[in-house]
């Protein structure tokens, strides 16, 4: 969470992995950030972003 005497921001992040096998792994996440006082310009104050991972284990 950031604060100023103006504006708040907090962001939310949750992830899962899962192996797939001994060198490979898929990691799906979902992350909110909401903006207490967005821009001018927009009046959208929650920014959502989703996405998908695949790792590589050296």
């Amino acid at each position: 969470m950031e604060y100023t005497d103006q504006n708040t921001t907090s962001r939310s992040l949750t992830a899962l992995t899962a192996r797939l096998n001994s060198k490979l792994s898929l990691r799906l996440s979902h992350e909110i950030k909401h903006n207490s006082q967005p821009p001018d310009d927009t009046n959208v104050r929650t920014d959502t972003t989703t996405s998908a991972s695949l790792l590589y284990r050296w």
